[in-house]
């Protein structure tokens, strides 16, 4: 067997690939990192979707009505995250009524004081600035998160801002600084704690009432609980990290079991929106009667005003009247408008009769159309132009029989002419 040159650039490619393989298995390195699921399903649609799993195998009976239109029962709890619940303004003195009743309200943050709220006794107090630069800068010096979360929506809380992980075997800070409850208040469970979860805030709250809970970071107040009557109002100044990414971390379930006094039977409303049946869907559903007159009336009306194929009634036969009725209509008509009104009516017959037959004949004056007329039906032109027009002879006045019998002649002339042509044979000249 002999070596050729392609046996030679054979091996030559072997040696490259050999070399670059264990150049890599040399400087590379692999590495398991855990990624997050993305959110699938109901956890897509709902921010809340396992903030409501959570409450309910604690044992809370969670509902989620699509509108503010009912209230809770009493002793309930209503996490009320809609921006528009106070679309109806007798809403607002409903709910108060329904808090001072016994009533627990949870108002998330949405960045601003609603006015509707003005009578829950906490206020938002803005942190003054150098107060907040610093806890941004702690914040920032602080390690990075094991992994980034998804965004869910208004309860998201926003991450610090990014830094850069410690070696190995150095010693690390808390990721943020831990919450902890007011010692000047009733605990959430056995004995006051802190809880290992993040806020970021830019307001305090300050309550107008010692609270019946409260939690307290670097910047003061953040979430408080206030008594509102017999019932109690719980606001805070931060997104809370109970997003449907967030909520299984730290101790940001066991937050939101504290704030929402979540418990085994509690009745738990979450109203997030203010959505409405569709227009079509709601008059159906609330005007069904009203909605099938409405039509049956549209489809008579269209079905009056449509075009139709035929005459509404069958057309008559066409007969000739008696004599007798001839007669007596004649002398009706003379008796209720006179003998001029029935020679203007005999001479409008005979115009509309010679109109399609003489060629401009609207624009001939009445001597031309006697002229006209009397040569189709050879009559004599001076006697039909007296007959045409009364006021040329008083003896046609005196006796108006005889301008209608000649007047009548002509029409029936102009017409049995303009059949015998039709009926006439053709004949063929060469």
């Amino acid at each position: 067997m002999t070596l050729g040159r392609q046996h030679v650039l054979g091996a030559l490619i072997a040696i490259a690939l050999t070399a670059a393989g264990v150049w890599l298995a040399l400087h590379t390195e692999w590495v398991e990192v855990q990624v997050p699921d993305p959110l699938k399903g109901p956890a897509l649609r709902d921010a809340d979707y396992r903030l409501k799993q959570v409450a309910t195998r604690l044992g809370a009976v969670v509902t989620a009505p699509d509108n503010l239109e009912q209230l809770p029962p009493p002793g309930a709890t209503l996490v009320l995250s809609s921006a528009h619940w106070d679309i109806f303004p007798e809403r607002v003195q409903a709910l108060r009524a329904w808090v001072e009743a016994g009533g627990h309200l949870w108002l998330p943050y949405q960045g601003q004081t609603d006015a509707a709220l003005a009578w829950i006794p906490v206020k938002w107090v803005a942190i003054p600035r150098a107060k907040a630069k610093a806890a941004a800068a702690s914040a920032a010096s602080a390690p990075d998160q094991e992994d980034d979360d998804e965004d869910d929506g208004p309860d998201a809380a926003p991450p610090p801002k990014p830094a850069l992980r410690p070696a190995s075997g150095a010693a690390t800070t808390p990721r943020c600084a831990s919450l902890s409850e007011s010692i000047t208040a009733q605990p959430a469970f056995d004995a006051h704690r802190r809880f290992d979860s993040c806020l970021y805030a830019r307001e305090t709250l300050r309550p107008g009432v010692p609270p019946q809970w409260a939690l307290h970071g670097p910047q003061g107040a953040l979430v408080a609980r206030v008594p509102v009557g017999r019932g109690s109002v719980t606001v805070a100044s931060a997104y809370m990290p109970w997003g449907n990414s967030q909520l299984l971390r730290s101790d940001n379930a066991l937050l939101a079991t504290a704030a929402l006094r979540i418990h085994a039977g509690q009745q738990l409303w979450f109203v997030q929106d203010e959505a409405r049946m569709p227009l079509l869907s709601f008059l159906w559903t609330r005007g069904t009667p009203a909605v099938l007159l409405g039509a049956l009336a549209l489809a008579f009306a269209l079905w009056r005003g449509a075009v139709r194929f035929g005459p509404p009634a069958a057309a008559l036969p066409m007969a000739r009247r008696s004599m007798a009725e001839q007669i007596r209509g004649t002398a009706a008509f003379v008796a209720h408008h006179g003998s001029n009104a029935l020679h203007a009516a005999q001479l409008r017959a005979l115009n509309d009769t010679a109109r399609p037959r003489v060629h401009g004949f609207d624009g001939l004056i009445l001597g031309e159309r006697a002229q006209a007329v009397a040569q189709l039906t050879q009559l004599d032109a001076h006697a039909l132009a007296r007959a045409m027009n009364p006021a040329l002879d008083a003896a046609v006045s005196r006796h108006p029989g005889a301008a209608l019998a000649l007047l009548e002649t002509a029409r029936r002339r102009l017409l049995n002419a303009a059949a015998s042509s039709r009926t006439a044979p053709r004949t063929d000249s060469r």
